[in-house]
Formats: C-alpha cells, sequence, structure tokens
C-alpha cells in the first residue's frame, strides 16, 4: 500500500517490524510529510474522537429505560402473588390445582423467554 509517495513499510521501519501504529499515528504523520496542516488534522481527529464518545453516552443513556422496565416486568409477578396472600386472596391455593400450576408454569416459561430477549438486546 502507497500513502503519500511511502509504502506502509515505510511508515512502520522507524518503530520496529513488531510494533503497530495507531491510525492516529499515521495521519499526523502523513500531515507532517506531505505539508499539510497538523494543527487541523488533530483538530479533526478530537472531534471525530468527541463525537463517538457522546454518540456512546446517548445510547447508554437509551439503554436505562428498557433495562429499568424489564426489571420491574420481572418483578412484578411476585409482588403481585405477595400483594394478594397479604390482601387474603389464596393465590397458593390456586397454584395447587392443575390449571393453576400449567399456568404457573407456562408463566415461568414466557418469564424466561422474555429474559432471553432482553438481554440479547
Amino acid at each position: 500500500m502507497c500513502v503519500g509517495g511511502f509504502a506502509s513499510s515505510d511508515w512502520l521501519a522507524p518503530m520496529g517490524e513488531t510494533a503497530l501504529l495507531s491510525e492516529v499515528e499515521i495521519l499526523r504523520r502523513i500531515a507532517r510529510e506531505t505539508g499539510g496542516a497538523t494543527a487541523e488534522v488533530n483538530r479533526r481527529l478530537e472531534q471525530v474522537e468527541r463525537d463517538w464518545f457522546d454518540a456512546g453516552e446517548r445510547l447508554r443513556i437509551a439503554e436505562v429505560g428498557p433495562r429499568a422496565t424489564a426489571k420491574l416486568m420481572v418483578w412484578l409477578p411476585f409482588g403481585a402473588v405477595a400483594l394478594s396472600q397479604l390482601l387474603g386472596v389464596d393465590v397458593l391455593g390456586v397454584l395447587r390445582q392443575p390449571l393453576g400450576a400449567a399456568s404457573f408454569a407456562l408463566g415461568l416459561v414466557l418469564l424466561w423467554l422474555a429474559r432471553r430477549w432482553m438481554r440479547s438486546m
């Protein structure tokens, strides 16, 4: 590969064969060797880095809401059973019947699938 009239091995030779130059260092060397504005290259690289950081922050912030909702949805059925027991509704008695046990098992399977789906996001 030829960059600015130099073969890429010319760029790596001063650093040794095993060392790898970062893309930033390569761009700075190209600007310096070709007479380009090094300050402009540095400014643009800084702006790109800032944009990448900001995009990452926005992504992390956007993930907080769905993750909190997923946690709430996981604990909501257990809270409902506990609250109904406190209010005197015999939910555990319903779970001893075949239809109640089947509904409970189906709910656990759906809850497990929902957790797997949310973790894949």
